[in-house]
């Protein structure tokens, strides 16, 4: 039995082997060709993403067996030695091994805790603020160029920022040069109060 289709005209039922509809007339091989290739696209499209969620979950399950089968039992040794069959077959090796492993880890500690003191005495003294560039507070030097004639002319120099006080703020100083009205370049200065918390800056005075 040949498949049948809708005539786009009157909507009669219709052989897609007919070449008008025996209801109204209308011709219809070029709408049965247009149906059949939109119906082989859509039947396309549907392999491809059925192909590709398959690739997808192959993948998945290909990086969970490399877990299990190769990682974990890796992860289980020490130095590549399997540490419960060596502290059946050699006690003090084992004990030595241990030791060492036990060495490590206190020696990775102690690195953190160094490193995570620094960074809380870096955000005490406000340096976290500051550009690892150049030791500039970015937002600062932006809101003194934007009250320059020639902010084209800006030059940082130094910037000096105090340890965080009792309110949660930095007092900030900064130097710069820049072209005064006569052509010249100038020192100037300028003060901002900074926020600990998100080194958001108020500007206090401009020399």
């Amino acid at each position: 039995m040949s498949k049948l289709i809708q005539c786009p005209v009157c909507g009669n039922s219709i052989s897609v082997n007919a070449t008008s509809c025996p209801s109204c007339g209308e011709p219809i091989a070029e709408q049965v060709s247009h149906q059949i290739q939109s119906e082989k696209a859509e039947k396309i499209s549907k392999l491809l993403a059925r192909k590709k969620r398959n690739k997808s979950i192959f993948v998945s399950l290909m990086a969970i067996c490399f877990i299990v089968f190769i990682v974990l039992p890796i992860l289980s040794n020490f130095g590549g030695v399997d540490m419960e069959e060596l502290k059946k077959t050699d006690p003090d090796k084992y004990e030595q091994l241990m030791k060492e492993k036990a060495k490590k880890e206190k020696e990775e500690a102690e690195r953190l805790a160094a490193q995570k003191k620094e960074e809380a005495e870096d955000r005490r003294a406000g340096f976290h603020c500051l550009s690892p560039w150049d030791g500039s507070h970015r937002r600062v030097s932006q809101q003194v160029e934007e009250m320059m004639r020639e902010p084209d002319s800006f030059e940082h120099i130094e910037t000096r920022i105090s340890p965080v006080n009792s309110n949660g703020n930095h007092n900030l100083v900064m130097t710069y040069r820049a072209r005064n009205g006569f052509g010249g370049m100038s020192i100037g200065k300028a003060t901002a109060i900074i926020k600990n918390s998100n080194c958001e800056a108020t500007i206090l005075s401009t020399e």
